[in-house]
């Protein structure tokens, strides 16, 4: 069968209205999707795990944390941007407190510009380097305290979305307190 170029020309201009058609529709169902989106999306963040980790060469270590991140809702145009946290230490029965503000708090930005997909769940490391003098006195606070600290976590991500431009990035913030797992 053999086509001349109207015929051609017709048909193309077809094929691309639909498929125009076909990512309109999409788009705009998406896009429907995000602002009921935006206050699901702001209690959908979690630590996981606190860990003290050693170094096996030397006495300095690193707090491990373990971030969980879920977008529960069905838009698919968020991205995890960054996260910054700062924490402390106590001891739930006393009012026994270490590395508690204004001293140096164990602190920490990093950053992802990690999608979300749609009813996505994402775990994310972060390591905070500490000095050996912070390793001991973790250490000892955790001894004396029969290995019951918790860690006060203050938790901000940023999630930004196709409004970036615009709004910047929307910050969601979190307080947590986790228990402290020393490895020995």
């Amino acid at each position: 069968m053999k086509y001349n170029r109207r015929q051609i020309i017709v048909f193309s201009f077809t094929a691309l209205s639909l498929a125009s058609l076909v990512y309109i529709s999409v788009a705009t169902v998406n896009y429907l999707r995000f602002f009921p989106a935006l206050p699901e999306i702001q209690n959908s963040f979690q630590l996981d795990s606190l860990r003290l980790v050693r170094s096996g060469t030397s006495n300095q270590s690193a707090l491990e944390l373990v971030l969980n991140v879920t977008n529960p809702s069905q838009f698919a145009g968020f991205q995890l941007t960054d996260v910054t946290l700062t924490l402390y230490f106590y001891e739930g029965n006393s009012n026994s407190t270490l590395f508690l503000p204004p001293s140096y708090e164990p602190n920490a930005t990093r950053l992802l510009d990690m999608p979300l997909g749609p009813n996505a769940v994402d775990l994310v490391t972060i390591s905070i380097p500490l000095t050996a003098a912070q390793t001991s006195q973790l250490e000892m606070f955790s001894q004396a305290h029969s290995n019951q600290v918790v860690g006060r976590v203050n938790l901000t991500i940023d999630v930004s979305s196709f409004l970036l431009s615009v709004t910047g990035p929307l910050p969601y913030t979190r307080m947590q307190d986790i228990l402290l797992s020393v490895n020995s």
